[in-house]
């Protein structure tokens, strides 16, 4: 499963989805509250793409919480408040990152999310409402293990160094070529 990124990003996606499994309590699929035991997601593939004033995840961010508004008061005019859940276990394991950034491209170690009893204080929430928190707490977590502007430049250099020897061996075999 693939969640694609906003508006103005280029790259082809904010998140790739591999494994994903759900266990649900089955006594209250036909409730008003459905309750979600436990979801796990394994290896996901995170894109954060940031421009000047904001990225990809806020941009997502922004656009559940300004088309929650609207669905919520949509939904409650027709059907009451639609479906509630609580998502008792929520674990992102072993995120793989990748931060781009203008020219810059770089894998990026996460930690392992883990939050317990989404929705569960407030007796339920909407799905839009836990997406939010979900995502608001990878951002921090992705805004909190960015790579230093040093490790970047030391990253870039690299790159543009490998590529110049690359260019430079691919010009000498190319003559080596020719006068032979």
């Amino acid at each position: 499963m693939s969640v694609g990124n906003p508006e103005g990003f280029n790259s082809d996606y904010a998140f790739q989805l591999e494994e994903v499994s759900i266990t649900l309590n089955t006594s209250s699929v036909f409730d008003d509250v459905l309750e979600i035991q436990n979801v796990t997601i394994v290896q996901p593939e995170i894109t954060y793409e940031t421009r000047i004033t904001t990225d990809n995840i806020r941009a997502l961010i922004a656009n559940i919480s300004g088309g929650s508004s609207a669905t919520s008061s949509e939904d409650s005019d027709d059907s009451g408040e639609g479906k509630q859940i609580i998502i008792r276990e929520f674990r992102m394991l072993d995120p793989q990152l990748n931060v781009v950034a203008a020219v810059i491209t770089a894998p990026v170690p996460l930690p392992d999310i883990e939050l317990n009893d989404i929705g569960a204080e407030e007796g339920s929430t909407s799905v839009a409402e836990a997406l939010d928190l979900i995502l608001s707490t990878l951002s921090r977590s992705v805004l909190g293990n960015l790579p230093s502007l040093d490790d970047l430049v030391e990253g870039v250099e690299s790159a543009i160094g490998d590529r110049v020897e690359d260019a430079a061996e691919e010009v000498t075999n190319r003559l080596r070529s020719i006068l032979n």
